[in-house]
C-alpha cells in the first residue's frame, strides 16, 4: 500500500485514545464495541467511538455515554468510502452507492459545468457528500453552442451567460470542431473564472470523447492552466490499440510539459489485457517525480454510450473484441452488425456494456498498491434504469472478492485503496478531505461498520438493480443514514463538497 513509515505503538495508543478519560461526556452517538479500522495509522483494535457535532470526538477502549447508541459488535467500523468516480450523482444513484458503503461520491472525469449545477437533479436532498470537477467537455459544448448539457445526468438545454455574439454551432460540434487560438485563450479564461467560485473539485478532461476536435495547442493550453491553478486534471485517455500505451504516454509528456497533476482514470478499461505495461510505467514515472495517480473497478466488462467517439472507427482493433461481445443495456441483447449500427444511428446516446477484458487483467489492476477503487458509475436516472452493475457493487466486490474470497488483501489494505489513497489525492486541493478517510479524532463522522461475513455486491449483468449487502450501518457528517441495513428514510446529511469546505 501507499504507506507511510508505521508510528511508534505508543504514539498511535496516545493519539487514538486521546479522549478516553472523559467518561463523563454524553456525545451525540456512540458506535459501541466495533472492531475499528483505520488505514493511516494502522488501527485495529475493538474500541467505541464518541461522536458530537458529525466529529469523531472520541475513541476509547472504555464505555461511553451518548444520546443514541449503535452496538457494532462483530462488524468493522471503517471510514466511509470515497468515489472519485461516479457519473451518478442522481437520488437513485446515491441510494445504490449509500448501500456499498461510498460516502463521498465524485464527478470528476466528466466533470459538470458550472460545476455546483452537478447536484441539481438531488433538489437539496443528498443522501451522501457529493461535488464535481469543471467538466471541459460541458465548457468546450457551452463555447461552441447556444445549447449544451451542463453534466452526464442533464438534458441538453439552454447555454446561460454564453456571449449572444458567438457563433452557435451544433452541440455535436464539441466532439469534432477544432479551435482557433482566440477560442483556447477564452476558454483559458473561462476554466480560471470558475475556478475562482470555488466549486471546482479539478478539471475534468475525457480526451477520447473530444480526440476529433481536440489539437495539440488545446491541450497544452489547458494543461499549463490546470498547473497554474495547482488543479488535478482527471481524464479519460485516448484510447489506443491494445498493447499500445501511446494514450497514456501523451499524457506523461503533457504532465511534464506543464507540470500539472493528473490522475488517468479506469485504469483497467484502457490498458486491458496489456495492464502489466501500464502499471510498471506509471509506477516509473511516479518513482521519477510525475504526479500522476490512477484508479480502476472490480469488473471485466466497461460501458460507454453507442455513439462514442471511440466506436466511430475501428473499434475491433481498439477493444480487441466484436460485435457479439457488445450487450444493449435496456433488452440484454447481444449485438449483432446490423443491431450495432442501428443503435448507433438510431439512439447513439444509448449505453452498451462492452466486454473487452479478462479478471486475470483486472485483478492485476485491483492489486496494485497504488491503483484506487472508483466505480465509474454510470448515471442513474431512475429506479428502473438499466446500467452496468459497477455502480451498486465496486466497493463491496472489491472487499469480498480479494480479502474474502482470495485473501489477497488484508481489510487494512482494501479500505486504503477506498478511503485513504482517494483523501490523499485530493486533500492538497481541497482541504475538506483531510478530515475523511481516516478514523481519527477531529475527523468527519463518514463511517461504515459492516458484516465481514456478508459484505458481498449482488447487482449483475443480467440484473443490476440490486443493492450490495452487508452493510449495517452508515454515518454520513455524524448522521446514520443506513441503520441495521435499512435505509433511514427522510433523512438527507449529504454535503456539497468544493474548494473551500462543505456547503
Amino acid at each position: 500500500m501507499f504507506r507511510r513509515a508505521l508510528l511508534p505503538l505508543l504514539i498511535i495508543t496516545l493519539h487514538a485514545l486521546s479522549s478516553s478519560a472523559d467518561s463523563a461526556q454524553t456525545y451525540d452517538l456512540v458506535i459501541a464495541h466495533g472492531r475499528v479500522l483505520d488505514p493511516e495509522t494502522q488501527l485495529d483494535q475493538t474500541l467505541n467511538i464518541g461522536i458530537s457535532n458529525g466529529k469523531i470526538a472520541s475513541l476509547s477502549r472504555e464505555p461511553l455515554v451518548g444520546k443514541n447508541s449503535i452496538d457494532a459488535q462483530g462488524l468493522l467500523v471503517a471510514p466511509g468510502f470515497i468515489d472519485l468516480h461516479s457519473h451518478a450523482v442522481t437520488p437513485t444513484g446515491q441510494r445504490y452507492q449509500l448501500f456499498d458503503g461510498v460516502t463521498t461520491a465524485l464527478e470528476l472525469e466528466a466533470g459538470a459545468y458550472p460545476a455546483d449545477r452537478v447536484g441539481q437533479s438531488l433538489d437539496s436532498k443528498a443522501l451522501i457528500n457529493y461535488g464535481a470537477s469543471l467538466g471541459y467537455l460541458w465548457l468546450r459544448q457551452w463555447r461552441l453552442s447556444d445549447r449544451y448539457q451542463a453534466s452526464l445526468v442533464h438534458p441538453v438545454g439552454e447555454a446561460d451567460g454564453r456571449n449572444p455574439n458567438w457563433e452557435a454551432l451544433s452541440p455535436q460540434s464539441v466532439f469534432t470542431e477544432t479551435l482557433s487560438q482566440k477560442h483556447i485563450a477564452e476558454l483559458q479564461s473561462a476554466i480560471k473564472d470558475e475556478w475562482r467560485q470555488g466549486h471546482s473539485l479539478g478539471i475534468g478532461l475525457p480526451i477520447d470523447y473530444l480526440k476529433f476536435g481536440l489539437s495539440d495547442a488545446e491541450l497544452n493550453a489547458i494543461f499549463t492552466t490546470a498547473a497554474e491553478l495547482d488543479a488535478i486534471v482527471f481524464i479519460h485517455a485516448r484510447r489506443t490499440p491494445v498493447g499500445d500505451l501511446g494514450g497514456l504516454n501523451e499524457l506523461i509528456e503533457l504532465a511534464r510539459t506543464s507540470g500539472a497533476a493528473i490522475h488517468f482514470c479506469h485504469l483497467n478499461s484502457n490498458a486491458l489485457k496489456s495492464i502489466s505495461d501500464y502499471l510498471e510505467l506509471i509506477e516509473q514515472v511516479r518513482v521519477e517525480g510525475l504526479d500522476l495517480s490512477t484508479e480502476a473497478y472490480p469488473y471485466e466488462a466497461g460501458s460507454t454510450q453507442i455513439g462514442a467517439a471511440a466506436f466511430k472507427g475501428d473499434w475491433q482493433t481498439l477493444y480487441g473484441m466484436d460485435f457479439d461481445d457488445i450487450v444493449w443495456v435496456a433488452t440484454g441483447e447481444r449485438l449483432t452488425e446490423a443491431s450495432f449500427h442501428d443503435y448507433q444511428h438510431q439512439t447513439p446516446e444509448g449505453y452498451i456494456v462492452l466486454f473487452s477484458n479478462d479478471m486475470a487483467s483486472v485483478d492485476q489492476a485491483m492489486l496494485d498498491p497504488q491503483t484506487i477503487v472508483a466505480s465509474d458509475a454510470m448515471p442513474a436516472p431512475s429506479d428502473d434504469a438499466k446500467v452496468h452493475p459497477r455502480g451498486r457493487g465496486t466497493f463491496a466486490r472489491t472487499l469480498h472478492r480479494y480479502v474474502r474470497e482470495q485473501n489477497a488483501l488484508s481489510w487494512l489494505d482494501a479500505i486504503e485503496k477506498m478511503t485513504l489513497l482517494p483523501a490523499r489525492r485530493l486533500e492538497h486541493m481541497a482541504p475538506s478531505f483531510a478530515r475523511k478517510g481516516r478514523i481519527q479524532l477531529g475527523m468527519d463522522a463518514d463511517i461504515v461498520a459492516f458484516d465481514p461475513n456478508r459484505v458481498q455486491d449482488q447487482a449483475s449483468y443480467e440484473d443490476p438493480n440490486q443493492p450490495s449487502m452487508g452493510m449495517q450501518y452508515v454515518l454520513v457528517n455524524g448522521t446514520p443514514i443506513v441503520q441495521r441495513g435499512k435505509l433511514v428514510h427522510g433523512v438527507y446529511p449529504g454535503l456539497k463538497i468544493t474548494l473551500t469546505g462543505h456547503r
